[in-house]
């Protein structure tokens, strides 16, 4: 089975790949979110310098904005919720927006990473 999408970056896919490790492990839990990534953890994974105000929007610019959008592109679960902002335990407004969804949505979003977790994304890692 290979992707009919076209692939993201290789920095979008890089998160891909640290997300598809995460869950991988066996310890995501979609109804769990202190069982996800955070932004920091996220960002140490991918080894990032810090570019950005914060270490969301350091990744935002490094791979985690294109990823989303591509997903949603694609029809593709919204695999980027799996990162959160630790203490807020939440993804951050961006993650909303794009989905054109409400804050108040967490059930949509908690649908989405049970999806994402799911999900074969092995299609779109092999050979990367």
């Amino acid at each position: 089975m290979t992707p009919h999408a076209p692939l993201p970056s290789p920095q979008a896919l890089a998160l891909l790949r640290v997300l598809v490790e995460h869950i991988r492990t066996g310890t995501v839990r979609p109804d769990d979110p202190r069982t996800f990534l955070s932004y920091k953890q996220a960002h140490d994974r991918l080894g990032l310098d810090e570019g950005g105000d914060t270490i969301g929007n350091s990744l935002k610019r490094q791979g985690l904005q294109e990823l989303a959008e591509w997903a949603k592109r694609e029809r593709l679960p919204a695999v980027t919720g799996l990162i959160i902002d630790r203490d807020k335990l939440h993804p951050g407004n961006g993650y909303y927006e794009l989905h054109r969804q409400p804050r108040t949505a967490v059930m949509w979003w908690l649908a989405q990473v049970d999806a994402a977790v799911k999900y074969d994304w092995s299609p779109y890692l092999a050979g990367v």
